[in-house]
């Protein structure tokens, strides 16, 4: 889960990165997904508003590359490492 949050610059007078009335500039961090990578990286904006919609557009493209690897990858097939079974015992082991 991302979100949005301050990086404070003098002069400043908050210390608060939750705090959402000053134009310092907002950064997205979090995990994408469930089991996505970590990211922190600048919104380029002061608008706590646009910021929220980066982030938004962030978890939307993760998402969308996420479904587009399901239907790629064939039944059975585990997305993490393409190999068959994702852990699971083989009919060969048991």
């Amino acid at each position: 889960m991302l979100s949005v949050y301050y990086r404070h610059y003098p002069p400043c007078p908050s210390d608060d990165i939750n705090y959402k009335r000053c134009r310092c500039p907002k950064w997205i961090n979090g995990i994408l997904g469930s089991d996505g990578p970590f990211i922190r990286r600048s919104a380029k904006t002061r608008s706590w508003e646009k910021a929220e919609d980066f982030k938004r557009k962030l978890e939307e493209e993760y998402e969308a590359k996420q479904k587009g690897l399901e239907e790629v990858l064939p039944a059975g097939t585990c997305s993490r490492n393409g190999q068959r079974g994702c852990g699971e015992i083989s009919e060969q082991q048991a």
